[in-house]
Order: C-alpha cells, then structure tokens, then sequence
C-alpha cells in the first residue's frame, strides 16, 4: 500500500506534467477589429495567432456585463478558410475531436461564453466574428460608450493585443471623437479616422476597456438614456490616472473667500503685474534687437540650455522647453551619440496576426556620448543620453514603442530630468545684465533665419553647419533651415552618415519627437488633453462601469 507521502509525491508530478503540457499553449497575438453601424450596433473580428498544444478542448470568449446589449450572429473560421458549424447551444462536455469544426454560445447568468473547437496542435489563426447590440448609446450630450474588449485573467495570456475601432463606411475626424483606455499597459490614439488601441507588448491577464466619447448625429443608436456622458466618465475615472479635478471656478473661489478686498486684489493684482512684466519685456526686446547683426559662432560656448533661458526670457508667454530637448536630441546625433542603421523589424499586431512579413527600418542606435568639437556635455544632455541608452536594452537598439514603454514605467527619471531641463531661467534683468550674450543669441538667430541671404560660405562656416542645425531646432527654424542649405551646398549631403542623418527630416522628427515624448510626459498641459480625451498612455487603473468582458477566456 501506498504511503501518504509517496501518494502526495506523485500526484505532484502528475500536476506538474499537465500545467506544463497546458503551457505549450500560446496566444501570439490578438488583434480586434470593432466595426460601428449606424443604430450603434458593432460587428466585432477577432484574429487570434496561436500555438495549440495537446491539453483542452476549446477556445473560449467571455462576453458578460451586457445589459442593453447583446450577443449574435456568431461565426468562427481559421486559417484554412473553413467555416466551423454554429451549433448556437454549445456542450462543453464533449472531446477535442467531437468540437473540431465547431462553435457555439454558452448562455451564463450575466452574459456569454463565445466557444469552438481547437482542432489538432500546431499553429492556427482564428477569426470570430459577431455582432454586439447597442453598443454606442446615446446619452443628453454625447454618445459613446465604455466596453471591455479583452477580458482580465485569460490563459493564455495574448503576448500582444490591439483594438482598432472606426464606423462602418466613413472614417472619424479627429473633432468628432474622443478616446480613453484603461486597465492595460499601452496607448489609444486618433489615426488615420480610425481609434486605434495596442498594448506595449504582454497584456499580463490585464484588461483592455476602451471609452469613446462621439459627438452627436455621427450614429443613431436605438438606445437613450437621460443622463450626460459626463456620469459615465466619472465613473471609469475613479482610481485611475487621468485628472479629474478641474480648475476652481471665479464664484467658486467668491464662496471660499468672501473678502470683497481680497477677490478684487485676487483678480486684478496678476493682471497689473502681467502689464508690467509685458512693458519690461518689451523695453528688453527692443534694447537687444536695436542694429542686430548676424552672428555666426556659437553664442554661450554652446550651452543651448542659457540660449534657451534668453528664449524664454524675451517671451510674453510661459516659458518652454520643448525645443530645448528637441535640440539636446539633434545634438545627440551631430556627435555620434545617437546613430541611425537598418534593422530588421518583425510585424505586430494586425499585421503579425494576418501573417505580414516584417521589414527592415533604420532606427536608432545608441553610440557613446563623447564630447567633440568642445562643445559641452552637460548634465542636462548626459541625462537625455542615459534615457535612450536604457530604453533601448542590452542591444542599444531602440525598438518601435520601447522608448514610449519606458518613459511611462519611469516616472521619477522623468521628473528629475525635467527639472535639470528648467534649471537654468535668466530674469528680465539678469537679460539687461549680460545684453552683449543675449544679443549673440539673437543675431544667431537672425543668421539662421535669413541664411540664404549670406553670401559667404567659407569652409570653416560649413564646418558649423551641424551645430547649425541644433540651434535652428532651439529656433524653431530647422526644417527651413534644411531646405536653405541643401539648395546652397548639395554635397554637404556626402561629407559623411552622420551629417545624412541630420538631413533625414523623417528621421530627425521620429528622434526628436521620442526626445518631446520624455519632456511632456510630466505636462500638465499634455496631460490635461490625454484627460480631455486626445488619446495618449492608457491608465493601468480605473475604467469602473464598464460594459462586456469579464474574467477568464481562452483555452480549456
């Protein structure tokens, strides 16, 4: 007779044998299509690649929380063509063989399960598709809606997943439709009339829920309810990341403070001090500008951060510091920091799931940060260096959406970066202080803009024309700038790969937007649009009163 022990012992391994026969399972990729008709019903195409291992019977789709809506005209079919047989009442207590072919619902207490038959191991793509009811609702101000499309806890879990969402027959203008995201590591983003949501790799048995707000008269859905929109936004904000508090109101700050003094100071004092600060701008811009020549060196010894303070100090605005990083990233690249060189790149999302093969990109290498030419490596620039080098990993080749994925789990590089950004700010009158440096800045600028006006091109001025190119970024000017330069002097072009790449406008804008990407990140006045609805980074949190999804799915 069998000990307890030696019973425990191999009842052990016999779990362990099934768990790691159930992992051979693999879901590649699962990428949703979500087509709106116009009473807000949604024909929804799931293509799932996957590795099908020995265990289980079935895949299987959870489909719950439905409440007005509901679920028909289911159709499976995989990647011989062959349409699997709608049997509407699935048994799920059949064998693998039995299944083969095959689909069917699930009727649960609070929704669906979507199901059909694995068929045999190996690789298989699988295309379901089915119609969700009432969808998009109308409510008193917006339509819209707020759904799970990928439930939380599915085994196997989809190593990436997308949800692209457009109207049938037409395309969204950008005005028309707002987008949040919640329960995934990822983004949504307005593209191309389209609303297009991925994950930043592995979902994790995270969710995907998707919120869009539409403006009125785009669809006719068959249901209305009386309350606004805005009840259903409060509702998935809560416990996730996007702001909810709204700048206080003139009466509401009346309420809180009915000092009649203090409300009149209140609201005139900042207008007054504005007034000053204007005059005091002005007086500064005209002492700096008055006979302005060019000036062709490079003002500061080639600190863009004190250039940048003279920028924001001959401002009425805020200061800005977009530029200043956009700059920093071209400055990467006229030293050899930053590289560009063709790798190959294999497809994701749709296109890795419909089998397209993947291309070779030029993308950004990360080289070593040495100081050339004497121009300085401050603090400011070895930071914005040390964030693509660890964004890109051990290859130091930086990936489609790896510097995104990044910048968003590093949050407090980002805060410590932009402050080393903002560090330097020259006042008004430290400008009038040191008029003969401002003034430097200024006629660079001016040289910059009126370039093909200069008729001397001496060899050690072409010399510049990288550094250039930094500054006319700083500027403002750099694509005219690119333009003016490639009518005067075309083998400029063949000097060397460093100096293509800084006349490569797509591949300057991809490094220098990764580059904004980082300094923004932490804006409130980004953030307040991705609240707003503009798309952006999906909150990991949040997402409350979600309708479908659910929790499970996937292969048992």
């Amino acid at each position: 007779m069998l000990s307890k022990t030696k019973i425990f012992i191999i009842l052990a391994a016999w779990l362990g044998c099934a768990a790691d026969s159930f992992a051979q399972h693999e879901l590649d990729s699962l990428g949703i299509d979500v087509e709106i008709l116009d009473n807000g019903d949604a024909i929804i195409t799931e293509i799932r690649k996957a590795e099908v291992g020995d265990e289980g019977t079935e895949f299987y789709v959870v489909v719950g929380n439905l409440r007005d809506s509901d679920i028909k005209d289911l159709k499976v079919s995989d990647e011989t063509g062959r349409q699997y047989v709608n049997e509407e009442i699935w048994d799920i207590n059949r064998s693998r063989s039995q299944k083969e072919g095959r689909c069917g619902v699930v009727t649960k207490e609070n929704g669906y399960e979507l199901c059909w038959g694995l068929g045999p191991e190996g690789e298989h793509v699988y295309t379901t598709t089915y119609t969700v009811t009432n969808l998009v609702k109308s409510y008193k101000d917006f339509d819209g809606f707020n759904y799970m499309f990928v439930s939380r806890n599915m085994n196997p879990v989809p190593k990436e997943a997308s949800v692209t969402i457009h109207p049938k027959g037409t395309l969204w203008r950008q005005e028309d439709v707002r987008m949040w995201a919640f329960g995934f590591d990822g983004e949504v983003n307005y593209d191309c009339g389209n609303v297009v949501a991925h994950s930043f790799g592995s979902l994790d048995g995270n969710p995907m829920i998707i919120m869009l707000q539409l403006n009125k008269d785009l669809f006719h859905p068959a249901i209305n309810y009386e309350e606004s929109f805005e009840t259903v936004k409060q509702a998935a904000f809560e416990g996730s990341d996007y702001p909810e508090e709204e700048p206080k109101g003139f009466l509401e700050m009346i309420k809180e403070e009915p000092s009649i003094l203090l409300v009149i100071a209140m609201f005139f004092l900042p207008f007054i001090l504005w007034i000053v600060k204007w005059f005091s701008i002005r007086k500064l811009r005209k002492m700096a500008n008055k006979d302005l020549l060019w000036y062709r060196d490079l003002p500061y010894n080639g600190n863009l951060q004190k250039a940048n303070a003279v920028m924001n100090a001959m401002k009425y605005g805020k200061n800005d510091y977009t530029n200043l990083v956009s700059a920093s990233a071209v400055r990467l690249i006229s030293i050899g920091a930053l590289r560009i060189e063709e790798h190959y790149v294999p497809p994701t999302g749709f296109a890795k799931i419909i089998g397209r093969e993947g291309k070779n990109m030029r993308l950004i290498v990360i080289g070593e940060l040495k100081e050339q030419r004497n121009l300085p490596i401050t603090r400011m620039l070895q930071m914005l260096y040390d964030l693509f080098k660890d964004a890109s990993g051990t290859d130091r080749i930086l990936q489609p959406n790896e510097f995104k994925r990044f910048v968003k789990s590093n949050t407090s590089r980002l805060k410590e970066f932009m402050e080393e950004v903002q560090k330097h700010k020259m006042s008004v009158k430290q400008c009038k202080n040191d008029l003969v440096n401002v003034r430097t800045v200024l006629g660079l600028k001016k040289f910059l803009k009126e370039f093909t006006l200069a008729n001397e091109r001496g060899v050690q001025e072409v010399a510049l024309w990288g550094d250039y190119l930094v500054y006319a970024e700083l500027f403002g000017c750099a694509d005219q700038l690119r333009k003016e330069m490639m009518q005067i002097n075309p083998e400029f072009l063949k000097m060397d790969d460093m100096y293509k790449a800084l006349f490569d406008d797509e591949l300057v804008h991809q490094v220098t937007n990764l580059a904004i990407l980082s300094a923004v990140s932490g804006n409130t006045a980004i953030q307040a649009s991705r609240s707003g609805g503009g798309g952006g980074f999906s909150s990991i949190g949040g997402g409350g009163g979600f309708s479908g999804g659910g929790s499970g799915g996937g292969i048992r």
